[in-house]
């Protein structure tokens, strides 16, 4: 039997939770399409290359995705919006190649994969703040085209009483974001 896609990339469900008052507010990098939700946005945030730091790419300061072989690039499975997200910025490089490599199912295998030299790997800028990369065996790369971004946001409806609360919300999560992003708000 099939996995269904993991809950937190269902907008449909995170805006109707949201409308019908199960929840008040969400942090989602999808825009909603409910015009019932309002949204504030929070940053924009790039993607970075994490390959092995033993891979010959390493020695360059930034990486083209168009210089990454098909063989060698790692992604989640079907069904995951970081999956989703990375072929969207690529669709026009990836068009005419094989499909790239879908099977894993969690971040930290794929990094571990990178990590020993069996791939290569796009990961958030937001990851970035943790120490998860030291003695990991994966150097990080600015990705050259600047196409791989994502904007960040927080959704609530727009009946929620309480605006000025999520307002501060806003503000709050603006001043504790690391400078591996690029806030919206300060």
């Amino acid at each position: 039997m099939a996995r269904p896609p993991p809950m937190f990339c269902e907008l449909s469900l995170l805006e109707t939770m949201l409308t019908d008052g199960r929840i008040n507010a969400a942090i989602t990098a999808i825009a909603p399409d409910d015009p019932h939700i309002v949204e504030i946005p929070l940053y924009d945030e790039p993607f970075w290359v994490a390959l092995s730091r033993d891979h010959s790419l390493a020695a360059e300061g930034e990486i083209e995705i168009s210089g990454i072989a098909r063989d060698d690039l790692l992604m989640l499975a079907d069904g995951r919006c970081l999956r989703d997200q990375i072929l969207s910025f690529y669709a026009d490089q990836l068009a005419g190649m094989s499909p790239v490599s879908t099977q894993y199912t969690s971040l930290p295998t794929i990094l571990t994969l990178v990590g020993t030299g069996a791939g290569i790997t796009l990961v958030l800028a937001m990851s970035l703040a943790g120490g998860w990369v030291t003695d990991t065996g994966i150097a990080l790369r600015w990705e050259r085209s600047g196409l791989a971004w994502r904007s960040v946001r927080l959704v609530f409806r727009r009946t929620f009483p309480k605006h000025a609360m999520i307002e501060r919300l806003a503000d709050c999560i603006a001043a504790i974001l690391p400078d591996t992003v690029q806030p919206e708000r300060r």
